[in-house]
């Protein structure tokens, strides 16, 4: 089921027997308030679960002696999940991590023990892949905790009515119709799945007035993952400067009614209500504790196979490029 910010405002001004109107908030600052919490609260619990909820995938083509790759803007905590280095034929293996205090001293003597494998370590907001690449032709993927958007009302969205998919040769493009608040031409925008998990199936795409209240988004290969992903009920939103926005709040199902019990907590510090609010952050506990028994594990059949990615017999040696 889809939940919206709009509904997210109504449960908690119902609770709080609160009035439209902002008396004690506006639905602005609801919509803050639950952007703030889903941040402070609730991606870690997600995070604390390990069950890879909201994770998501850039890759890098590497070019030799490039070094540094920039870790994705919307990346939760600015934190990977993982860093693979997949060869030409998609064969990839998961890269360990160093210190910073090796960086420039890894792989770079011919009697380092280190010298055969391929490593990595973190630098600012980067990715320092070491050694440095002698060619081209390997893909550094990173996988990431995906951070939810920004909520805003459906209003301010575009909701999609219809979906074509165009073929001309080998190129898919899919065009669509909106309804809501037409895109700007030319603006950065996200198609948000508004069906469960939620996610973001296009990341920061040109969308493009073709005529007629007829749309295109830019990428014509993730075009064609949306002839999979992406239905009609979607919405596409502004994206700009990295920070998407969202009229779906962006958590599984389960805990959407504890999204608006950390909503009313600040709703009664606002208000003074000492006594309430303390009752209701101890509510907040219980509802997350019955969440987790849902959330995990995700998979109750067999148990999670645990793997040396290390292991010689594995791999017969090191990843690396040398």
């Amino acid at each position: 089921m889809t939940w919206l910010a709009d509904d997210l405002i109504i449960t908690v001004r119902r609770r709080c027997r609160i009035p439209d109107g902002g008396a004690v908030m506006t639905d602005a600052e609801l919509l803050a308030c639950a952007d703030e919490r889903t941040l402070s609260r609730f991606v870690p619990f997600l995070r604390s679960l390990g069950e890879e909820y909201g994770i998501a995938t850039t890759d890098y083509a590497l070019a030799a002696d490039v070094t540094s790759y920039r870790i994705p803007a919307r990346a939760a905590g600015t934190a990977l999940r993982d860093a693979v280095l997949l060869n030409a034929d998609g064969i990839g293996v998961s890269l360990p991590r160093i210190s910073l205090e090796d960086r420039d001293a890894y792989g770079g003597g011919a009697s380092a023990w280190w010298r055969a494998g391929a490593a990595i370590c973190l630098e600012r907001s980067e990715v320092v892949i070491r050694p440095s690449p002698i060619a081209a032709g390997s893909t550094l993927r990173l996988r990431y905790l995906f951070r939810p958007s920004r909520l805003v009302l459906s209003t301010q969205v575009a909701a999609v009515q219809t979906i074509n998919l165009v073929t001309a040769g080998v190129i898919k493009r899919v065009t669509f119709t909106v309804a809501g608040t037409d895109p700007a031409d030319g603006s950065i925008v996200d198609w948000v799945q508004a069906s469960p998990g939620f996610d973001v199936l296009t990341v920061e795409d040109e969308i493009n007035d073709l005529g007629g209240g007829i749309w295109e988004l830019t990428r014509g290969v993730v075009q064609s993952s949306l002839s999979s992903g992406g239905v009609v009920g979607d919405y596409v939103c502004p994206a700009a400067l990295a920070a998407g926005t969202t009229p779906v709040v962006q958590l599984p199902e389960v805990l959407h009614s504890a999204l608006a019990t950390a909503v009313q907590i600040d709703v009664y510090h606002a208000m003074r209500e000492h006594a309430v609010r303390v009752a209701t952050e101890a509510a907040l506990e219980r509802e997350l504790a019955e969440a987790r028994k849902t959330l995990t594990p995700r998979v109750s059949g067999e148990a999670e196979r645990v793997v040396n990615r290390n292991s010689f017999l594995r791999r017969g040696g090191h990843a690396g490029w040398r």
